[in-house]
């Protein structure tokens, strides 16, 4: 699925789902960093809910 140049609702958080662990703490940060380039412009958190799903929240609603 591509979700480029769409709209989601107030507050709802972005989430990556892998489809396998990841559980290197080297890749974990390689892939924040990667996807930190583009959210970066936009306050938020971004967090690791087991080894498979990183997701990112806003800072405030």
């Amino acid at each position: 699925m591509v979700y480029d140049g769409q709209t989601v609702g107030v507050a709802m958080p972005v989430s990556l789902q892998f489809d396998s662990a990841v559980t290197s703490a080297r890749y974990r940060r390689a892939i924040e960093g990667r996807h930190g380039d583009d959210l970066s412009a936009h306050s938020g958190v971004v967090g690791w809910l087991g080894d498979r799903q990183l997701m990112w929240r806003p800072k405030s609603f």
